[in-house]
């Protein structure tokens, strides 16, 4: 089973080699390589390896993001994976974050490829294209959910990568605000900065994650 936005653009081949590797493999969850760069169209007829993770390697990529994220698309799901799963329709985004995030503790074997596939179209007036406080309160419902989940199998290392990204989170939301003239996105942005201070000094796992999101949580 695999999932495709209306408006994002895939390779011709982007589904038989996902499904390829999951064949060859005998993976639970294939992935492809996505880009937000539309210089990037021209790359998509490209093909590289793809490696193998387990299910604890992959919830650490999904918290550091460096191959690939949570979203529900450029992958490909074993449906005995996700036939007991839902989407979470009280969730206003995020809700793909917390599919994902199941599906991969239902897996033995995810196989990753950096083919580059999936083409998201981050310019359309969709969804996501504005910032609204209720989206940070969504995702960081979902951070919880991860949260207790990595407590109940007393995974330390992974909860503490999971505050990096969370720093990471509200880092991004509060400069996606800051400056605006709205009376209650300046109230927002005030919240936004106190809740900050929280995680100043959370640094554990720092080096794995990209520079670029290192530097926003500076």
């Amino acid at each position: 089973i695999g999932f495709v936005d209306s408006d994002d653009v895939i390779a011709k081949d982007m589904f038989s080699i996902l499904m390829e590797n999951i064949t060859y493999c005998n993976g639970d969850i294939s992935i492809l390589k996505e880009t937000r760069n539309i210089h990037d169209l021209n790359l998509m007829e490209q093909r590289y390896p793809s490696k193998m993770l387990r299910s604890d390697a992959a919830k650490k990529e999904f918290i550091i993001g460096n191959l690939f994220y949570g979203e529900v698309w450029n992958k490909l799901y074993r449906k005995a994976m996700i036939k007991d799963l839902t989407f979470d329709e009280s969730l206003t985004v995020a809700e793909d974050l917390d599919f994902v995030w199941k599906a991969i503790g239902n897996s033995e074997k995810i196989i990753y490829s950096a083919s580059m596939k999936y083409f998201y179209r981050t310019e359309s007036n969709g969804l996501t294209s504005v910032f609204l406080p209720k989206y940070a309160q969504d995702t960081f419902r979902v951070f919880q959910k991860i949260e207790y989940d990595l407590a109940e199998d007393n995974n330390e290392v992974l909860k503490e990568l999971l505050q990096y990204r969370k720093k990471i989170y509200l880092s991004q939301c509060y400069l996606s605000i800051k400056g605006s003239k709205d009376i209650p996105k300046k109230e927002y942005e005030k919240s936004l900065k106190k809740e900050l201070k929280k995680y100043k000094t959370v640094y554990t796992g720092k080096k794995l994650f990209k520079k670029r999101e290192r530097l926003l949580a500076e």
